[in-house]
């Protein structure tokens, strides 16, 4: 839950990491070694999930995973301007239901 708390803070609400960090009882440099441990999950999950491809399934064709050339083009494309609304995507998304309760510290 903090990690998701943390990527929120910066990237939709645009705090820097002090701000962060006071409000996460953190040091600026311990939220940004966070926030980039996060971000290298996050693209490792997005890049094994391309690879991946899926199998037919309710009359849909199979469709193969991704090259590391293609993944690359995902990646790049992903970095331009375009219109995407991560907020709304963040919202749509319960947290991880398998977290203990009652922990506050990240692993």
């Amino acid at each position: 839950m903090q990690d998701r708390a943390r990527l929120l803070s910066y990237y939709m609400d645009e705090q820097t990491l002090a701000e962060i960090g006071k409000g996460m009882q953190e040091h600026e440099a311990t939220v940004s070694r966070k926030l980039e441990r996060i971000r290298q999950q996050l693209k490792q999950q997005v890049v094994a999930f391309l690879r991946t491809g899926a199998a037919a399934q309710n009359g849909r064709a199979a469709r193969p995973g991704l090259d590391n050339a293609q993944i690359e083009l995902c990646f790049q494309y992903a970095l331009e301007d375009w219109p995407f609304d991560l907020r709304l995507v963040m919202d749509s998304i319960p947290p991880p239901s398998n977290l203990p309760r009652g922990r506050g510290k990240d692993r």
